[in-house]
C-alpha cells in the first residue's frame, strides 16, 4: 500500500514540479494510509498551494 502511495506522490509532483521552483519537499506517508481515487488530485492541489 505504501508503494502505491509513493507512486501517487511522485506522479503528482511530476505534474506540478514546473510551478514549484527551487524547493525541497519531504513526504513520508504513514504506515496505515489508504489509497483514495482522488489522491493524486489532492496532492496536486497541495503542491500547487506551495507555489503560491
Amino acid at each position: 500500500m505504501r508503494n502505491r502511495v509513493k507512486r501517487c506522490i511522485r506522479e503528482a509532483f511530476r505534474l506540478e514540479h514546473t510551478g514549484l521552483g527551487a524547493i525541497d519537499i519531504l513526504v513520508r506517508p504513514p504506515q496505515n494510509i489508504r489509497v483514495e481515487r482522488n489522491l493524486v488530485a489532492r496532492l496536486r492541489t497541495a503542491f500547487a498551494g506551495l507555489s503560491a
